[in-house]
């Protein structure tokens, strides 16, 4: 028999921070191990989480005033040019734009203090998709291929992948054409700034974002995007969604069998699988 239970401790991290966080895993330890004891070790209890959380207090950031006071107009449709729509809900640190402007709006965004990254999909002079990611100091493209992916700065190095990429060259992983395989980028990236980015901001782009933004942007720790309602009911004392390491990792532990040491939440359903646990497709 197997039974589920969903429990929601990232509120208590969001309101009281690390010690919201101790609070809610004492509780889920003392609980497993009555239930280790009470079926004498018969139970097999797997834990895991859904995000990381950056465990420090945020300031919003009030986004769509913001656009509005650099002349765009923020409303629920897109109409004609300057338009803008700003989906703002939750507390989290990143944010969609609808536009029919990305590459104006990702410039003009990325300069807003608190935004770390902008990032928009465009298509480049050989006809393939490209990511263009933005810093307030530098500019890089994402491409895909059956090689892998290809990162490329053209003005500084928004995701910090300068010294990667030279240790992947020097290990012979990078082709001619500027393409890393995935698995292998994945794993290079793993103890990065910014955790296997260059995958993540591509699926952003391409079927993870079921109302795809035509700019999507990542917030600096310490700042927060969403509903102004929400911000004055509740201090934020943890957020997540952006690229960096907090916001980034979860957890994944069981007591049926060994698990992956780092790995993808997509990936996360076959390797329990193969631990024995009983997930079903």
């Amino acid at each position: 028999m197997t039974v589920a239970y969903m429990v929601g401790t990232s509120a208590l991290g969001s309101r009281r921070g690390r010690d919201g966080h101790a609070l809610a895993l004492v509780s889920v330890d003392r609980f497993c191990q009555q239930l280790a004891y009470e079926t004498r070790g018969r139970a097999r209890i797997t834990l895991m989480s859904d995000h990381g959380h950056a465990i420090l207090p945020s300031e919003r950031i009030p986004l769509s005033d913001e656009l509005a006071a650099m002349g765009y107009r923020v409303g629920s449709r897109l109409e004609r040019p300057g338009d803008v729509v700003v989906p703002e809900f939750g507390v989290v640190t990143c944010a969609a734009i609808h536009t029919r402007e990305p590459a104006r709006v990702a410039s003009d965004v990325v300069h807003i203090r608190g935004i770390e990254l902008a990032t928009y999909l465009d298509r480049g002079p050989d006809g393939l998709d490209r990511v263009v990611v933005l810093s307030k100091t530098g500019r890089a493209s994402i491409t895909h291929s059956a090689a892998g992916f290809r990162y490329e700065p053209e003005v500084g190095d928004p995701l910090r992948m300068t010294d990667v990429l030279a240790r992947l060259r020097d290990q012979s992983q990078v082709d001619a054409d500027g393409y890393v395989a995935d698995r292998v980028l994945f794993e290079a990236t793993i103890d990065s700034v910014y955790p296997d980015a260059v995958a993540r901001l591509w699926r952003a782009f391409h079927g993870l974002i079921v109302h795809q933004p035509d700019v999507f942007v990542a917030v600096e720790d310490g700042f927060e995007v969403g509903s102004k309602l929400q911000t004055q009911l509740v201090h934020m004392q943890a957020t997540h969604g952006n690229l960096r390491p907090g916001s980034s990792w979860g957890f994944a532990a069981s007591m049926a069998g060994p698990l992956p040491p780092v790995l993808r939440m997509a990936d996360l359903r076959e390797a329990m699988q193969k631990a024995g646990i009983p997930i079903a497709e």
